[in-house]
């Protein structure tokens, strides 16, 4: 009997361009002693939304290329350690841009200390799993653990049924343990979704080849 843990599909779009695609190169270098600037992080940003467009590294020679870059405006931003961030506006138009010699001033701001706060992404890969982080899906104080699946993407439940991969969820592990036998629906409905942590979905083996150690194929 296959059992499915838990499942996720993502499906990425792209549209078709027909302007012709361009090239965006140019050096960095030190404004003081003009230095190049290797390393540093160089994108391309759409202006709408300042969203990541494109992005590169400097080489050693502060060299950096953008290619297959489509004609329409942008904002350049120049990251580096030490370094002050720069962001200029630009637009690619039907013909290669040779941006030349940008010059970047070095940072002037002390900071006696640093405190670094930072969220958890709300899904990772690992290896042949994927993990929900709990704490990314908002729902009310009361809800189930069914309500807090629902939240998240690739995963559907309709009429109590979850479904990943296609495939029906027949069975619910707590810390690795069975959780309501092969009820999942029970399972889902029972448990508070504030005492949950972590979600993974992943494909488990059968009760024999788990036993065994050999994959009959069936999981």
């Amino acid at each position: 009997m296959k059992v499915i843990i838990l499942g996720i599909i993502v499906l990425l779009g792209s549209g078709l361009h027909t302007l012709k695609a361009q090239t965006v190169k140019g050096i960095l270098q030190d404004e003081e002693d003009k230095t190049p600037l290797n390393g540093a992080t160089i994108k391309l940003l759409n202006i709408a939304d300042s969203s990541i467009a494109y992005t590169t590294v400097s080489g050693k020679s502060g060299d950096f290329i953008f290619e297959n870059v489509l004609p329409k405006s942008y904002v350049l931003s120049v990251t580096s350690i030490g370094y002050a961030s720069i962001k200029m506006p630009l637009t690619v138009k039907d013909s290669t841009l040779d941006l030349a010699g940008i010059s970047v001033p070095k940072s002037t701001k002390v900071l006696n200390s640093v405190s670094v706060t930072g969220t958890p992404p709300p899904v990772r890969q690992k290896l042949d799993t994927v993990e929900y982080s709990a704490n990314s899906f908002k729902v009310n104080p009361d809800a189930t653990a069914e309500d807090l699946i629902k939240k998240m993407p690739g995963v559907t439940v309709d009429k109590g049924t979850v479904t990943a991969h296609g495939e029906t969820v027949k069975k619910v592990t707590v810390d690795g343990r069975d959780f309501f036998g092969d009820d999942a629906t029970a399972a889902l409905r029972n448990m508070p979704s504030e005492v949950i942590d972590k979600i993974q979905i992943f494909d488990k083996l059968s009760d024999q080849a788990a036993f065994t150690g050999f994959d009959d194929g069936s999981s």
